[in-house]
């Protein structure tokens, strides 16, 4: 799962535009 998360971040902070990828990253972080 850490991985996961890593790998959404980077996604995310390479493309901030990308609502989607941010979407998932939050929807991640509330499953904890």
């Amino acid at each position: 799962m850490g991985d996961a998360m890593r790998l959404l971040e980077n996604r995310a902070n390479d493309s901030k535009q990308d609502m989607d990828v941010i979407a998932a990253l939050e929807e991640m972080r509330s499953m904890k």
